[in-house]
């Protein structure tokens, strides 16, 4: 029986080894509207509303805005957002192209308000064409949003413990995945557990310990308590691992971001 990884690579010894060792990416930098500006919400709730993407041909640290409806991400990434205040919860839609180039839709709701760091989404795009937002809470006053990312975040914030990352093909479950290899920490200071050329484990991956901030993350394990469908069996199925999200700060704009490697556990490609 042909191994899922081959399947879905279209086989060939060499690409196969390129998928069991790579690729190699950098983590996103941190800019909390480096996809969209500040979007002021509503005072009351109940309304969808549009947040409109960088301006056309706008340059930040997450891509380029090429028009109103389409903004190309400079790498793959799973977008954050950022509240101005930690009261404001809400739905959202995020519509564009993933990282093997098919049209998708992330949805979910941002329901945690003690914090403005806002919450993690969980599909990987490599274009985003819309983004729309519908506010949830009945606090009043109208506070900003906007869409970027950013690792400086308390690690216990319950939103924020894991990072998403593109897979090399789409797995049928995350026991498939070793996790990521720590290239080069570009002179940042990381998180526990993110020492270079060291292996963090995926969530849910082979590698998942009995020990550890994060050791009770099965396959199957909900990862946030913004959005419960995503589990890291899930996420494998649509090509995306998560991690432990290392802590970073990448003060200066446009500075080099941590690089890693993605590794996938070899017995995927052999069908056993």
């Amino acid at each position: 029986m042909a191994s899922v990884l081959f399947k879905n690579t279209g086989g060939g010894l060499g690409y196969k080894f390129q998928n069991l060792y790579g690729p190699f990416l950098h983590l996103p930098p941190d800019a909390a509207d480096g996809i969209c500006p500040n979007l002021t919400m509503n005072a009351t709730a109940g309304e969808w509303q549009d947040m409109p993407l960088q301006a056309a041909n706008t340059r930040t640290e997450h891509g380029t805005s090429l028009s109103a409806s389409r903004f190309v991400l400079a790498a793959p990434m799973a977008p954050a957002f950022f509240k101005s205040v930690g009261t404001l919860t809400f739905q959202y839609e995020i519509s564009g192209i993933d990282h093997f180039g098919e049209a998708i839709q992330s949805a979910g709701a941002i329901t945690t308000a003690t914090t403005n760091v806002g919450g993690r989404t969980f599909r990987v795009f490599s274009e985003i064409t819309s983004v729309r937002v519908r506010r949830t809470d009945s606090v009043g006053s109208t506070p900003t949003l906007s869409l970027g990312f950013m690792s400086n975040a308390a690690a216990g914030t319950t939103n924020q413990v894991t990072m998403v990352l593109p897979l090399p093909a789409k797995l049928e479950t995350s026991k498939s995945i070793l996790g990521v290899r720590v290239v080069n920490a570009a002179g940042l200071t990381l998180g526990t557990g993110w020492e270079v050329n060291t292996i963090v484990g995926a969530l849910g991956g082979l590698l998942q310990g009995s020990t550890g901030a994060f050791s009770g993350v099965g396959p199957d394990s909900t990862l946030t308590t913004n959005n419960t469908y995503w589990t890291p069996n899930r996420l494998a199925q649509v090509g995306c691992l998560c991690v432990s999200r290392p802590v970073y700060v990448n003060a200066a704009a446009n500075a080099e971001t941590p690089q890693v490697r993605v590794l996938v556990n070899a017995t995927a490609m052999t069908g056993s």
